[in-house]
């Protein structure tokens, strides 16, 4: 019988409500990183984090050939970037021609594959594409399906990364230091 339990079971993928999403071409960022050859030509990348899975991967298929627009809903891409790594960022991705959509929050993908763009600010929706790949970077669902049953054995359970809330890897390494340091 253990004293705690720590419990860090990550999280699933998770597909925004957005008419089309169910399109085959919609794929989420884990994805098409471990599949890269199913990655087509045209590539959008919808970054609903503003972090670094998006953006890793729109340098990383600009550099292999790709053309790739990188849109955020956000003021601009890479908005909860750290300055030393937003410059580093933007220096790599705009020298390997991706292009930055800001303030564009997709709402529709057509079944050719055009999406179209709402700005969160002023309402006015726009078209573009059409895309041979849509990749999501949106925040998972916590797999925290196990924690009702341990708590049911009385026994402490810590939750932590993902498990607690979908974030960067930076919260989840901190949320397990402190985890080891309370056991």
């Amino acid at each position: 019988r253990p004293d705690a339990v720590v419990l860090a079971t990550g999280a699933t993928a998770r597909r925004p409500a957005i008419p089309g999403i169910d399109d085959p071409r919609v794929i989420p960022v884990d994805a098409a990183v471990s599949e890269p050859e199913s990655v087509g030509r045209r590539v959008l990348i919808l970054d609903h984090l503003d972090r670094q899975p998006a953006m890793v991967t729109a340098v990383m298929f600009a550099e292999r050939g790709h053309a790739v627009t990188l849109a955020t809903p956000s003021f601009h891409v890479g908005m909860k970037l750290e300055i030393q790594n937003i410059t580093y960022f933007y220096r790599r991705a705009l020298g390997a021609g991706v292009v930055f959509r800001a303030v564009s929050d997709a709402v529709a993908i057509a079944p050719d594959g055009r999406v179209t763009f709402r700005n969160p600010f002023t309402g006015v929706r726009t078209e573009d594409g059409p895309w041979d790949t849509i990749i999501l970077a949106v925040p998972g669902r916590p797999r925290d399906e196990l924690v009702a049953g341990i708590a049911a054995l009385g026994i402490d359970c810590r939750v932590i990364g993902d498990a607690y809330a979908p974030r960067d890897t930076e919260a989840a390494i901190l949320d397990g230091h402190a985890a080891g340091l309370a056991c």
